[in-house]
């Protein structure tokens, strides 16, 4: 059980949080392949993989200028809810 319980880390979040008239759910998925939860710097490894995901998607999603605000939120609020995520995971692998 020391494994982690998916091979995928998905998250949802809001893009667009500044702007509600174009907020949209984004989801990413994260592919784990063999890394493993419990390893510190296997985490390390997700949370980058996290990061890139995460600015991949809010960068796609809010598409105008003005909208540049949005970006950096988007990004905040994805990161911690995929960091959250793991953390969740890792306190469940911890336990078992």
């Amino acid at each position: 059980m020391r494994r982690l319980l998916s091979a995928t880390l998905a998250a949802a979040f809001l893009a667009g949080a500044a702007a509600p008239a174009t907020a949209e759910d984004l989801r990413i998925r994260i592919d784990l392949g063999q890394l493993d939860i419990a390893n510190p710097a296997d985490v390390e490894a997700i949370k980058d993989r996290i990061e890139i995901a995460v600015s991949r998607a809010c960068a796609e999603a809010v598409r105008f200028p003005a909208e540049v605000r949005s970006i950096a939120d988007c990004k905040a609020d994805g990161t911690a809810k995929a960091f959250a995520e793991v953390d969740a995971r890792r306190a469940l692998v911890a336990a078992n």
